[in-house]
């Protein structure tokens, strides 16, 4: 099941946003206003935590390179001064990132947009906007609370880096985290019915097994439901190690979960050579997967075929009840079959459109495959270390 977290709650975003930084839980518990005022937070200050408050220094670093006429016009479009003082709010009018975008790219004239410098600057005006826009978003979201619906607050995802957050007293930062850790709570158990319910109607529904996509970042009553009603979840090499020590080592294959689908590599991310040779702790990896017993050779810059057969068969050793992978991360074994670029065998890269996205294509024929009695050798090999 894909993205079995939605199945709990969803990361809601405002259609008017062109990221995912200003998104909220749907459905979440939010911090009601009269809760907030009182915890001491007043009407002002309630807004200086939900609505970004743009120091004058800021908007003029961000037109910094700006032709003055250009700077005035998206400054009157997008800001409002509060009072006389050096401080502005985004405008009524402006509900997103969306809005930002296009009041920058209006403000181009009429003109070639990178045909020259701006002001005796070296960069040109299309680059100074692009930097512009940069900065104004960054501004956009920084606030510590966002308003779902009128009255209704939840923290924003990286609150504490606010300015706001920052400004206020360790005694007031104390009474609005309680708030939110006791929402939070509350949140947690509603997440848990709600993947309950619908899982077990999924679950019961087929005589196959369910195996759960639980990438990302996971609630802890997302583990608890899969586990009560059975259904393995994924742990990526990659992504499987122990987060909160020193290093982040990756997990022994022998802690692995035995209820769990284990692999190297996704359709989301790079496959197993490309990771090696451009991510990986090499030598970390090298040591808990590569040839048994340990040959003392360091780990290779360049993942041989020989040496991915190591790394494939040394994983074949994980607890875990199913080992997948991804037909690239075999092929790698393959000096035949592999590409000699690793980037042209992956499948998608999230986030982004065009490219190779989803346009992979297997190199060899299938016909020629199951007809190789080397490879097929390889596979079995694999297999049989299982």
């Amino acid at each position: 099941m894909d993205h079995v977290l939605g199945f709990f709650r969803i990361w809601a975003v405002d259609i008017g946003e062109l990221d995912g930084f200003l998104g909220h839980f749907r459905p979440e518990y939010g911090l009601l206003y009269h809760e907030l005022d009182a915890l001491g937070f007043d009407a002002a200050r309630i807004r200086w935590l939900s609505r970004p408050h743009v120091p004058e220094s800021y908007l003029e670093e961000a037109f910094e390179g700006l032709p003055k006429e250009i700077a005035q016009s998206i400054r009157e479009k997008l800001f409002r001064r509060i009072d006389a003082e050096p401080l502005f709010l985004f405008s009524p009018e402006v509900r997103g990132g969306r809005d930002i975008e296009s009041s920058i790219q209006a403000a181009m004239p009429g003109v070639q947009a990178d045909a020259g410098a701006v002001a005796g600057s070296e960069i040109s005006l299309r680059q100074a906007l692009e930097a512009c826009k940069d900065w104004l978003l960054a501004a956009w979201r920084d606030r510590s609370l966002l308003e779902t619906s009128s009255g209704q607050f939840v923290p924003t995802w990286e609150y504490r880096d606010t300015r706001a957050w920052k400004s206020l007293g360790e005694e007031e930062r104390r009474r609005l985290e309680g708030l939110m850790a006791r929402r939070k709570a509350e949140s947690m158990t509603l997440w848990e019915r709600n993947g309950a319910k619908i899982l077990k109607i999924l679950v019961d529904s087929v005589d196959m097994q369910a195996c759960a996509e639980d990438l990302g970042a996971v609630p802890p009553c997302v583990p608890a439901v899969l586990s009560k009603l059975g259904i393995p979840g994924l742990r990526v090499l990659r992504w499987h190690r122990a987060w909160d020590k020193e290093g982040a080592p990756y997990i022994a294959l022998d802690e692995y979960p035995e209820d769990s689908v284990a692999c190297m590599s996704v359709h989301d991310s790079s496959n197993l050579r490309q990771w090696w040779e451009e991510e990986a702790d090499r030598q970390a990896l090298w040591d808990m997967l590569g040839p048994k017993p340990a040959t003392g050779r360091p780990a290779p810059a360049a993942l041989q075929p020989e040496d991915a057969y190591s790394l494939l068969l040394g994983f074949s050793a994980v607890k875990a009840r199913v080992l997948v992978h991804p037909l690239q991360d075999l092929l790698a074994a393959s000096a035949r079959y592999r590409e000699a670029d690793p980037a042209r065998e992956r499948i998608n890269v999230p986030g982004t459109s065009g490219g190779m996205n989803w346009r992979y294509r297997l190199k060899p024929q299938i016909e020629e495959l199951l007809q190789d009695q080397g490879f097929a050798a390889l596979i079995t090999a694999m297999t049989s270390a299982r």
